[in-house]
């Protein structure tokens, strides 16, 4: 769980789900680079999306990473570790 705080515009924003796309080589960095999730499964037919189902790594609704939507966040927006994602679903 991350909190993105307010934004602007069409920016994911305030406490939501985000998956850590950084390599452990980078842990010492004051940043750590995320991909905010939705559940709004109508965004699951946009280009640069991956629908992500209901328990895995935790997720408590079916979500879809908005991997268009990348970015870096300071660490202390990082609240709370609800799982891991599978290898295989890191390729």
């Amino acid at each position: 769980m991350t909190d993105f705080g307010p934004v602007e515009s069409h920016e994911q924003a305030l406490r939501r789900p985000a998956v850590i796309l950084q390599i452990d080589a980078l842990a010492n960095l004051s940043t750590v680079v995320v991909i905010p999730l939705t559940t709004a499964m109508r965004r699951a037919t946009e280009a640069g999306t991956v629908v992500l189902a209901q328990g895995e790594a935790g997720l408590p609704h079916d979500s879809v990473a908005l991997c268009y939507q990348i970015r870096a966040l300071d660490r202390r927006k990082l609240l709370d570790k609800i799982g891991d994602l599978p290898p295989d679903r890191l390729d």
